[in-house]
């Protein structure tokens, strides 16, 4: 028909909007708490504390079980010090922590673009998520840090990623020494406690999540004095307090009536 009429070429010019794209999302302070939800959902992932994390690494390393499993020669070996390489159960870790650190810079990008044209109205929300999300980014980088990083303040760290990769060399970071490591977490805590006031929810991170992250960062970091400000500020002004034996008996095993209690900061 378009033969016999002269129809133009840009008929064929169509925008599925039932799809996401850059040109339609993030459009609402909705579509910015999706994203900040997957970032928070990192968390289930199996190779973190959805399933490996306890386990089959931390627990095994830090000799919390010592096992005499005969069927599994990986477990073994990292139960006595051990872990290979190439042993997905301590590999899994790597891929799906950093999985979290890509999520929370992809979503700080899609904050950016949307502050462009989100109303003014909107500023305190917009500034909560995006301290949830430094504060996620801090957190994940934490963890990758505990089971990859040397102890040592000039040892091998992870690599420290803050920006979304846009190519194959920008995946390409070298591992930073752990004291940069604890600079970057220092940054995004810091940064996070500023963007987090007013935030009260419980089930996400707030002001005193970044803050006793904080502490506990400076206190590795070998900077005491400053662990010492932030400890006392959580003490003395977060509502916290320590909870009884029997709630500290069952907080750890799955029961939501102890999940959120008096001593819980994130």
């Amino acid at each position: 028909t378009c033969a016999w009429t002269g129809c133009k070429s840009s008929f064929l010019d169509l925008q599925d909007t039932g799809s996401i794209s850059p040109e339609n999302f993030p459009k609402s302070l909705a579509d910015i708490d999706q994203l900040v939800t997957s970032v928070y959902a990192v968390q289930h992932e199996r190779g973190f504390l959805g399933y490996y994390w306890f386990g089959y690494s931390n627990y095994c390393l830090d000799h919390t079980v010592d096992m005499q499993w005969k069927q599994d020669e990986s477990w073994i070996d990292i139960s006595i010090g051990r872990a290979q390489l190439d042993d997905q159960k301590v590999e899994y870790e790597w891929r799906d922590i950093s999985k979290g650190i890509y999520f929370a810079n992809t979503t700080l990008d899609a904050i950016k673009q949307y502050r462009a044209i989100a109303p003014a109205s909107e500023k305190q929300a917009i500034d909560n998520k995006e301290g949830e999300v430094l504060f996620l980014r801090g957190f994940y980088l934490w963890n990758l840090e505990e089971l990859y990083g040397q102890p040592d303040l000039d040892g091998m760290g992870v690599p420290i990623i803050k920006s979304t990769p846009k190519n194959l060399q920008d995946m390409s970071v070298p591992r930073a020494t752990t004291g940069e490591c604890y600079q970057a977490m220092i940054e995004d805590f810091k940064q996070a406690a500023q963007l987090l006031a007013g935030q009260e929810d419980n089930h996400r991170a707030t002001v005193w999540s970044a803050k006793a992250a904080l502490a506990k960062v400076y206190l590795f970091d070998n900077k005491q004095d400053s662990a010492k400000i932030y400890l006392e500020d959580c003490i003395n002004n977060s509502g916290k307090k320590l909870v009884d034996f029997n709630s500290y008996r069952n907080m750890f095993d799955g029961d939501v009536n102890y999940e959120y209690n008096s001593e819980s900061f994130f």
